[in-house]
């Protein structure tokens, strides 16, 4: 059985807010990650970040950032920014 990490739902220390300016794209990094054994959250932006262009984004542990922005531009899946919270 595969060990479920919890993942934190809401900002804090030690979570990281990827953002995505597309629907799509975020469903396809967040499918792809997932796969990956890496754990993401999905969450709609608002805010300063719609603002900016940006309407979702993937949250995650700190400690994943390197391995989730390869992984995205290793598939080919832009994102807009990361940022830690």
């Amino acid at each position: 059985m595969m060990k479920q990490t919890k993942m934190p739902t809401a900002p804090g220390r030690g979570t990281c807010l990827l953002t995505l300016r597309s629907p799509t794209h975020a469903l396809k990094a967040q499918t792809l990650l997932q796969r990956m054994g890496l754990p993401v959250k999905s969450v709609k932006l608002d805010g300063e970040y719609a603002r900016r262009g940006c309407t979702h984004g993937l949250r995650f542990e700190s400690r994943l950032r390197g391995r989730i922005e390869a992984a995205l531009k290793e598939n080919g899946i832009p994102y807009s920014a990361v940022f830690d919270e």
